[in-house]
């Protein structure tokens, strides 16, 4: 498998001070760490960097950057707070034929699809053991490091490295349900219309509208996902769903600190566990213990998962 999400780009931004086209930033405004340990690149936004001491985001002149509540997209921080005026937010459109044809496209050009049925089965009867309804499509990827992201009509990325990441189901069960509960909240759609907005404002040929604008939503969702406010709420909504489907829900805090532990600095802020939100994903765990039906243990998931012949050859 791969090592790292979009390597050649990180290689081509670490390059020795003074080459063409290196950030203006000399430290993080975040952290003050000093740029030559170079943060990595952000592709849907051009000159958007991420430190690799403190996963803050910097912008290329040196500005600090965060989510805009508003749209999703990076921001100067403190704006990204602003609200627009009424009616300035994009009309959102419902999930389509078109917006599946274009992800798919934008993430087969940079990972390589495994095909595995038998894996794909199991990841989506535990998708319905925890949200019920019919799971959206899959899309199960050839990377080392974790990654997964949900997109408009419940169709996800998920890398076998976040799936190798973790030690049982209830872990797995829990990323899940985050990434159900902010599709139902509406996010990823927010991010389309936005992008979709800009992308068009850009001017760009009418034909890579949708691409353009497909690859922005899912690149910042592999690897920085939404603003506090959403991540902290699909917590609390996947909190509840996998206690109702009988996992385990103190596996929530242990699931982010494993992928977490296991994503390479600089490469992304997606798992990065802040402090205060893990021990509020311990506290509320440990008060709501282990649903009735909880009967799993470490060792049936690493043979189940172990035992899927796609991972034997890697």
């Amino acid at each position: 498998m791969t090592h790292t999400l979009l390597e050649p780009l990180a290689r081509w931004i670490r390059r020795p001070r003074g080459a063409a086209g290196q950030t203006g930033a000399s430290a993080c405004p975040h952290c003050r760490q000093s740029a030559e340990r170079w943060p990595s690149g952000v592709e849907g936004e051009p000159g958007a960097q991420i430190c690799t001491e403190c996963g803050g985001l910097v912008s290329s002149r040196g500005e600090a950057l965060e989510l805009s509540e508003q749209t999703t997209l990076l921001a100067p921080r403190g704006e990204g707070r602003r609200s627009t005026r009424p009616g300035a937010s994009p009309a959102w459109q419902p999930p389509s034929p078109r917006l599946d044809q274009a992800v798919e496209r934008w993430v087969l050009r940079r990972f390589r699809r495994v095909s595995a049925p038998r894996l794909e089965r199991y990841v989506a009867a535990l998708r319905r053991r925890i949200g019920g309804g019919c799971p959206g499509p899959l899309l199960l990827v050839d990377l080392g490091e974790p990654a997964l992201a949900i997109w408009p009509g419940g169709r996800m990325v998920l890398s076998l490295g976040l799936m190798a990441s973790l030690e049982d189901e209830a872990q797995l069960a829990f990323l899940l349900a985050r990434e159900e509960a902010l599709d139902q909240a509406g996010w990823p759609g927010r991010r389309l219309a936005w992008a979709h907005l800009r992308q068009r404002q850009a001017r760009l040929f009418a034909g890579r509208v949708e691409e353009a604008a497909a690859g922005t939503m899912i690149e910042l969702g592999l690897r920085l996902g939404f603003p506090q406010r959403a991540e902290r709420t699909a917590d609390r909504d996947a909190l509840a769903a996998v206690v109702r489907a009988g996992y385990d829900p103190t596996a929530g805090s242990r699931a982010l600190r494993l992928v977490e532990a296991a994503s390479i600095a600089g490469t992304g802020g997606r798992f990065l566990l802040a402090a205060d939100r893990a021990r509020w994903l311990e506290n509320r765990g440990s008060g709501l213990g282990p649903g009735p039906g909880y009967c799993l243990n470490r060792e049936v998931y690493r043979r189940a998962v172990g035992g899927f012949s796609v991972f034997a050859s890697h």
